[in-house]
């Protein structure tokens, strides 16, 4: 009885380990295999939506032939800066694995029609067609750096994160060959990152790799800064009707040591590419500041408005208005005595952020103000739902009398009056355009004819002197 127990225990023991090995078995069969399925899916996705650099250089060349030189598209050329470090603390097959999980976050948050491709080692082209405009470009450009710094997983508990820089061109202004649009972008990679890490920037002329023309002025700029050899300077606006200074244009003007007084065509596309232009931005709250407590002082009766322009790169920032807010308080002051100025309404349309930023500009009590150049129909529809206090009229519509700008003005002029926005009209030279802007009913008015751009001791004994009634040397009378 006790052998015939022991066989069977010995049995069931025997049978049951087969079964027990045959379970795990197959467990690490199914896991083994799941494990192989997940990593080829993973690959899979990953390589997924990217292009071999073959095909997009194809695809690019294949567009450049069948396209006008009337239509543009953009191209981003991205590099990851700290891959080698990445090699160096992890090895290669890791750093490649997290570079490749980056590419897979990179184009599957491209907008629909947008290309990319591994162009070389940890360099990445992005093709953008004529659908999407420069500032669509540029809205993409700062969502692709946002993903690039995103922690990667490489283990459960470890994470590596990467920083990039990305070079940006446009066709045809930056060249109308691929090879041409290629050197754009390998120079505008260069500058970005000049800049540190995780930055990018738009090719310019400047950025050329040889000697001479504005390139210096990369380097002038720092020292500029420190050296304060930017300046203000002021173009008053008139209310002729009241016959009463209304503000003031601030202009940048740079004094520069060895080339004198340069105007911004010649520097400030340079400064957008060294990300100095936000520096700009800042100082120029600034000094418009501390200029409206001299004229306060000096003329507690004149309220002054001072107008100043804003470029696309600093209306980008996401915290631009709580800088400018800061800064006003600063000194005990609300900033409804400045006007930010863009130059062109459709690209506040546009981009999402630059519209955030005039909603948030003018809930802190900045007033708005908007070039009326390109306006139409359509677009004075959209600005109805924008917070603009201004429309400013370029001298085009007044250098010469002509129908059909007579008639854009004067539906610029009925839109205004009936949203209660301002009309400034700028670029006034002589007494027949002051005439003409006059008879359309518009008021504030600025230009040579009353002053050219002054610094700010001049811009007081002008304001002292009353020199605007006066004109060209005779005091301004208009019927």
């Amino acid at each position: 009885m006790f052998l015939q127990m022991t066989d069977e225990t010995y049995m069931m023991i025997f049978f049951g380990v087969i079964i027990v090995t045959i379970a795990v078995t197959t467990i690490l069969i199914f896991r083994v295999r799941k494990e192989k399925r997940r990593f080829k899916e993973e690959q899979a996705i990953i390589l997924e939506g990217l292009l071999t650099k073959t095909a997009l250089v194809s695809s690019i060349n294949t567009y450049l032939a069948k396209i006008t030189s009337d239509i543009a598209f953009s191209l981003l050329y991205i590099d990851i800066d700290n891959y080698a470090d990445i090699i160096n603390a992890f090895g290669n097959k890791d750093a490649v694995r997290a570079l490749e999980k980056v590419a897979y976050h990179i184009s599957h948050n491209l907008p629909k029609r947008v290309q990319m491709a591994n162009y070389k080692s940890t360099q990445f082209l992005i093709f953008m067609r004529s659908e999407y405009d420069r500032f669509q470009c540029l809205e993409l450009a700062k969502n692709i750096l946002a993903i690039i710094k995103k922690p990667v997983k490489i283990y459960h508990d470890i994470s590596v994160q990467f920083t990039g820089s990305i070079g940006i061109c446009f066709y045809p202004a930056h060249g109308r060959k691929f090879n041409q649009l290629m050197n754009s972008l390998q120079l505008a990679l260069q500058s970005a990152k000049k800049q540190g890490n995780n930055n990018f920037a738009v090719y310019s002329s400047t950025m050329t790799d040889g000697r001479g023309g504005d390139v210096e002025y990369h380097y002038d700029i720092k020292k500029a800064m420190e050296n304060k050899e930017f300046e203000l300077y002021y173009q008053p606006i008139i209310n002729v009707a009241t016959n009463q200074i209304f503000g003031a244009e601030a202009l940048v003007r740079w004094n520069h040591p060895k080339h004198g007084v340069l105007t911004p065509v010649q520097f400030i596309n340079t400064m957008e590419q060294t990300g100095d232009i936000n520096w700009i931005g800042t100082w120029g709250v600034e000094s418009l500041t501390q200029e409206y407590l001299e004229l306060k002082k000096r003329f507690p009766d004149n309220a002054v408005l001072f107008n100043m322009n804003l470029s696309p790169k600093q209306m980008m920032e996401e915290t631009l208005p709580q800088e400018f807010l800061k800064i006003v308080r600063k000194y005990n002051l609300t900033p409804d005595f400045i006007c930010l100025e863009i130059s062109d309404f459709s690209l506040a349309e546009k981009t999402s952020i630059i519209k955030q930023n005039l909603y948030s500009l003018k809930k802190v009590g900045f007033k708005l103000a908007i070039n009326g150049f390109g306006l139409d129909y359509t677009a004075l529809s959209a600005l109805e739902r924008m917070p603009i206090d201004i429309i400013k009229l370029d001298r085009h519509f007044f250098e010469n009398e002509s129908f059909i700008n007579t008639k854009i003005a004067d539906l610029i002029i009925d839109f205004a009056r009936k949203h209660r926005m301002m009309i400034i009209s700028e670029g006034i030279e002589t007494e027949e355009m002051l005439k003409m802007v006059c008879d359309l009913g518009i008021d504030l008015v600025q230009g040579y004819y009353f002053s050219q751009p002054v610094l700010a001791d001049n811009l007081r004994e002008y304001i002292e002197g009353a020199k605007w009634k006066k004109g060209n040397d005779e005091e301004i009378v208009l019927n």
